[in-house]
């Protein structure tokens, strides 16, 4: 079973016996519905293929869902667009800031804003530089990967990707077509 939580002799910790076992159920459940990183999710019907959502209930049928909480998108499209052009605005005034074969150039970023990490020249890829342009301190303190795809769901298909190809799809704004914006 991928979905384990640390047991002592007495089940999990934090887990009573009863909700050990719903706990376990529905790690079979997400198991064979091929979820991955899923947290608090219950009675879902039919779901395939989601990652990283928490706290979803009674959802039925849904696919490749990315990043939800409770049932709703952690992010609006509205706001990973704005989340995005503020990274785009960085990355396309120097693409050297861009590098993407690490998350951050160094860890002084957790003490400095977006604006003064934009003046200090550090680099960063692109899940970094949105999570270091968050002002949310738990996203600040996430993975760089979960905080930058937090920030904006529909660019973590890039973080793996190289510097032209995200440099590219920045220029273009391809992530408001994607989100289906209209503007």
């Amino acid at each position: 079973m991928r979905y384990e939580s640390q047991k002592t002799e007495k089940g999990n910790i934090g887990v009573s016996y009863i909700s050990q076992e719903k706990a376990n159920e529905q790690a079979e459940i997400m198991d064979a519905r091929y979820c991955t990183n899923c947290t608090n999710c219950g009675y879902c019907t039919n779901c395939r293929y989601c990652t990283n959502c928490t706290n979803c209930t009674n959802c039925t049928n849904c696919r490749y869902c990315r990043y939800f909480v409770n049932g709703e998108l952690a992010i609006q499209p509205e706001r990973q667009i704005e989340n995005l052009d503020k990274v785009r605005a960085i990355i396309l005034d120097s693409a050297e800031r861009l590098k993407m074969n690490h998350w951050h150039g160094s860890d002084d970023w957790k003490d400095k804003t977006c604006a003064e990490e934009v003046v200090c020249g550090t680099t960063h890829c692109l899940a970094g530089w949105l999570q270091v342009c968050s002002t949310n301190p738990d996203i600040r303190a996430m993975e760089p990967e979960i905080g930058g795809a937090f920030q904006a769901p529909v660019a973590a298909k890039l973080f793996y990707s190289d510097a032209d190809e995200v440099i590219a799809w920045l220029t273009g704004r391809e992530y408001v077509k994607e989100l289906g914006v209209i503007e």
